[in-house]
């Protein structure tokens, strides 16, 4: 809410943004220029003007294996862009992983990464993650390994069987 500019009538922007997009955006909205070299977007037009931006979305990351205690599993690392429509995940030296079209299939049951029909967005969403990528020096994500273990697997080694017995009592006899 912004009375002053947008009037009493509050406004819902629905374009995805990331947190780094609320500095340049306040700057935008204060009519001030966005320092060069800024990480993020002015969205302050989709709040102002309503020009919406449904095709931009916010980018997410993960990075997989952070050191004990925290890597008990290997999950993948991976980039991805949410749109207004589509959730887009690229693995780290796989490429392509997942496609969803959040329209249709709000709970993201059904992959539609590699499809034909899909072929135009998913190439779409692939450049707006490889341009964010770029944005902050992280091109580099393409050319990691894939994990050498799947989800689920365990970097730790397996724990020792309990014995059957019962605990001793005392000190056993010599």
């Amino acid at each position: 809410r912004y009375p002053e500019r947008l009037g009493k009538k509050g406004r819902v922007v629905k374009t995805p943004v990331n947190s780094c997009d609320i500095m340049p955006t306040v700057l935008g909205l204060a009519g001030l220029s966005v320092p060069t070299g800024l990480t993020g977007i002015d969205f302050s037009e989709a709040i102002t003007q309503g020009k919406e931006t449904p095709e931009l979305g916010a980018f997410f990351a993960h990075y997989g294996g952070s050191g004990e205690p925290f890597n008990l599993v290997q999950v993948r690392d991976m980039r991805g862009v949410r749109t207004a429509c589509y959730t887009y995940v690229e693995s780290a030296g796989e490429g392509p992983w997942m496609l969803f079209d959040n329209a249709k299939d709000p709970y993201q049951m059904k992959n539609l990464v590699n499809s034909p029909e899909y072929a135009d967005i998913q190439a779409g969403l692939s450049a707006q993650v490889r341009e964010r990528l770029a944005a902050v020096d992280n091109l580099n994500f393409y050319t990691k390994q894939k994990p050498e273990k799947s989800v689920g697997e365990s970097d730790r080694p397996a724990k020792k069987k309990k014995s059957k017995a019962p605990p001793m009592l005392g000190k056993p006899d010599e």
